[in-house]
């Protein structure tokens, strides 16, 4: 309805100009302010330059952050304040309902427009009138994307990100510019029209901030969960998993530990940060709880179900974990892999193992061996036949745990499992 109303302001503030159309065209034609003042064509490059080279750094990182997980030590964070790692992990930092998309990437074809439709302002004097005035309207979008932008770093992620308020800054010079080259246009038409723009451009852009918070509020934010219902849920739920088809029978809750199997990947971040927060999570439950990583490497050179797999060094990574847990040594070294995920070569893998005093030609054999290939075959036709199709992937008893990044539901589900084997823990008791 703003846009509508936007819209309708605009047609009047045009219709009470009352102007020749002469003076439309010598706005935007090459002897106005923007394009003959040396000052303005310099400023409009250099924020250009600028809006260029921070939009493709932060592009870089974006599609760097998707493809490969790495969550931190970027060049641009230098304290918990003045730190862009938040910015470029965050829902934010995408455009919303398309999550590969990065905002720096729009953000860079914005640079690129500008400098396209300067050029052709400058050189092609035809032209210039269609040229100044998409330059001018692409202008003033960009300012109020910048302003929203600006409010998400400061008040949501609490944090400065130094290539992004470039990006915004630079936007609002190329606005102001704009407006100031507006300076012969106002000077002709009446004050009342310019009023009534104005209020027409606030109502449509008013509108269209309101839609973007309005997704932000739907979308982004999290949701209230009700726990008793989604531990109930579990507790009803058929078994995905059999736990008596894993070595060992690990999985299989024995009453002294709950089993907690995931299905993980080396290269995946949702893996990295439930590894890492997954005993946070559990509280002052998780000695009550084994966690045990089996592999679903989202490989296509090893895992037949995933012929579209990007992460190419995460079979290899399966392997090596497979090896380090003959060893014993699984749990340390796991971590360190996961800290690497950016680069998981056969070189770093063994750079890990020498750390740790594994001798590397030994280890070699191992991830090469067949009783390493079967076991990594097995774990992914376990994952298959058991209905996981991404990682991570929780089970408890062979029940599968979707919201196990709820604390509250993760531990109200353990102490439900806790309850239902304390008659195993009161019969081996009576046995002894």
């Amino acid at each position: 309805m703003q846009g509508t109303f936007g819209v309708a302001f605009a047609i009047l503030s045009f219709r009470q100009a009352e102007i020749n159309p002469a003076a439309y065209r010598r706005l935007f034609m090459s002897d106005s302010d923007a394009n003959t003042n040396p000052r303005f064509r310099w400023l409009m490059v250099a924020s250009i330059v600028v809006g260029l080279t921070a939009a493709s750094y932060m592009t870089f990182e974006s599609l760097s952050f998707l493809q490969n997980g790495d969550t931190g030590h970027r060049l641009c964070s230098f304290s918990t304040r003045i730190n862009c790692d938040a910015s470029v992990t965050s829902p934010y930092a995408f455009v919303q309902g398309m999550p590969g998309v990065p905002i720096a990437w729009v953000a860079f074809l914005f640079f690129v427009s500008i400098a396209g439709l300067l050029s052709v302002a400058r050189w092609l004097p035809k032209c210039a009138f269609v040229a100044s005035a998409t330059l001018a309207v692409l202008c003033v979008m960009a300012a109020s994307v910048s302003a929203w932008m600006f409010m998400i770093l400061i008040f949501k992620l609490k944090t400065i990100c130094l290539p992004c308020m470039s990006i915004q800054i630079a936007s609002y010079c190329l606005c102001a510019i704009s407006i100031l080259s507006l300076r012969g246009f106002l000077r002709s038409v009446r004050w009342s029209s310019v009023v009534v723009l104005f209020m027409g451009v606030q109502a449509f852009y008013g509108g269209g901030l309101a839609a973007l918070l309005n997704f932000e509020t739907n979308h982004l934010e999290p949701k209230p969960v009700d726990v008793a219902r989604e531990v109930n849920r579990y507790l009803v739920e058929p078994a995905k998993l059999d736990p008596s088809l894993l070595p060992s029978a690990l999985g299989k809750s024995t009453g002294d530990k709950i089993q907690i199997l995931c299905f993980i990947d080396f290269q995946c971040p949702e893996c990295r940060k439930t590894a890492s927060l997954l005993p946070g999570w559990l509280g002052n439950l998780k000695d009550k709880c084994r966690i045990i990583h089996r592999q679903f490497p989202l490989d296509a050179a090893v895992n037949p179900y995933k012929p579209n797999g990007m992460h190419t060094q995460a079979g290899l990574a399966a392997k090596a974990a497979i090896s380090f847990h003959r060893l014993g040594i699984s749990e340390p070294l796991e971590q360190r892999m996961f800290k690497n995920q950016r680069s998981l070569s056969l070189q770093t893998i063994f750079n890990l193992a020498a750390a740790a005093n594994v001798n590397t030609n030994s280890l070699f054999q191992m991830m090469e061996s067949a009783e390493t290939r079967d076991a990594l075959a097995h774990d992914i036709e376990l994952a298959h036949a058991s209905g996981v199709s991404a990682t991570p992937t929780l089970f408890i008893d062979g029940r599968q745990v979707t919201l196990y990044y709820e604390p509250e539901v993760l531990r109200g589900i353990v102490t439900a499992e806790l309850a239902r084997q304390e008659p195993q823990r009161s019969l081996g008791k009576l046995d002894n």
